[in-house]
């Protein structure tokens, strides 16, 4: 192989390893970084089996048909989880429910990030079309927050317009399992009464996932999706949200 193809050639990994640092400087964009360091570690892999070919051929034969075939599985499994997060970000906008759970999402001081102000927005929309339902606002405070999750909802909703009385909040969570569990518990708390079903207010690419939790919590979940404006940061938390299921699907909530 000829010098300046292998430089060529060990460029790529290591112009994806470097846009994996960048990307992985925010939460936003993280996850990308990640998948950029793993192909640049699978390209990696594929080279040295193939200079591995000179020395040893039915080794790196047998070694590249398993890498091929696991990546191939991997990549299916992925595609098909996939398509279930992507069906399930329609949601049900429209359905009618006494009590919409809204999840939280980073506080950056006292202020929501784009997430988070994504959700009160959806939520301050869905409040105004269904004045009967009751808001719980749902999520805790980090070490890094000013204030809980839950307090800057509150604030969001109270500023656009939604009645103190129609917010509920929940401020000790710190998971979607929690922020379902105790936003339940708060609403038996105060009506004497458990629900059946909930609205599941978080961002669209979130509601697979969050609907599965609420199973496991008792209850059906109506998803009430959040659009995600920056279509980065959407592709960024869609494809870790297919990690996401898959950690739920094997270590649980």
């Amino acid at each position: 192989m000829k010098m300046q193809t292998r430089i060529f050639i060990w460029a790529i990994p290591v112009l994806l390893f470097v846009l994996g640092i960048f990307l992985r400087k925010t939460n936003t964009t993280s996850f990308l970084g990640l998948i950029c360091w793993s192909v640049a570690v699978v390209f990696v892999c594929y080279f040295l089996l193939h200079h591995l070919r000179g020395n040893s051929l039915k080794l790196a034969k047998t070694l590249t048909t398993a890498l091929t075939v696991a990546l191939s599985a991997g990549m299916i499994v992925a595609a098909v989880t996939g398509c279930y997060i992507g069906i399930a970000t329609a949601g049900e906008p429209e359905a009618s429910c006494q009590y919409i759970v809204v999840l939280g999402a980073k506080v950056n001081g006292n202020e929501p990030s784009r997430t988070l102000k994504e959700r009160i927005d959806a939520a301050t929309t869905y409040l105004s079309e269904h004045s009967e339902s009751i808001a719980v606002v749902s999520g805790g405070q980090g070490i890094d927050e000013g204030i809980s999750e839950a307090q800057c909802m509150y604030n969001g909703l109270v500023q656009q317009g939604i009645a103190a009385d129609r917010i509920w909040m929940e401020d000790k969570a710190t998971s979607t399992w929690e922020n379902l569990m105790f936003s339940l518990n708060l609403i038996e708390e105060k009506t004497g009464k458990r629900p059946t079903d909930i609205g599941l207010l978080s961002s669209e690419f979130h509601l697979y996932r969050g609907s599965l939790q609420a199973k496991e919590c008792g209850v059906v979940a109506h998803g009430i999706p959040a659009t995600t404006e920056n279509p980065v940061y959407f592709l960024n938390y869609f494809l870790r949200e297919i990690a996401g299921v898959w950690h739920y699907t094997i270590f649980g909530g």
